[in-house]
């Protein structure tokens, strides 16, 4: 995969341009080796990323950052379709949640917009 570009929208939904094929990003969502190469900020790092990746199935994933902080994300898929959708819970505790814990819904989509290149759209709804 290659660097995206981002759009955002005022409905916490943001808009990606991913030049890979969706059979392909899928994977980077559902693959814990996958998981620990990109879902973390810059001088972050994925230190675990537990994933049973079936509808029902739970996932974890433990991100710390530069000064040590530690940020946990959790949550159950609702729904998985191949190289086109991911539906999941995600329960994220860390010094960043507002009470200490948030939950809520993460769709993403994927659709290819050309051959090789695929928009990717992330949705979170509370």
């Amino acid at each position: 995969m290659h660097g995206p570009m981002a759009t955002l929208d005022t409905r916490d939904t943001l808009v990606y341009t991913i030049h890979a094929p969706p059979e392909e990003v899928y994977k980077y969502w559902i693959h814990p080796q996958l998981i620990r190469r990109w879902m973390a900020p810059p001088h972050y790092a994925v230190k675990e990323a537990e994933v049973d990746a079936r509808v029902g199935g739970s996932y974890r994933i433990v991100t710390v950052g530069p000064a040590g902080d530690v940020h946990v994300t959790t949550g159950r898929y609702r729904d998985l379709v191949p190289g086109k959708r991911l539906v999941k819970t995600w329960i994220y505790e860390g010094p960043l949640a507002p009470s200490g814990r948030s939950e809520s819904t993460l769709t993403v989509e994927m659709r290819e917009s050309r051959p090789g290149v695929t928009q990717l759209t992330l949705r979170r709804s509370p």
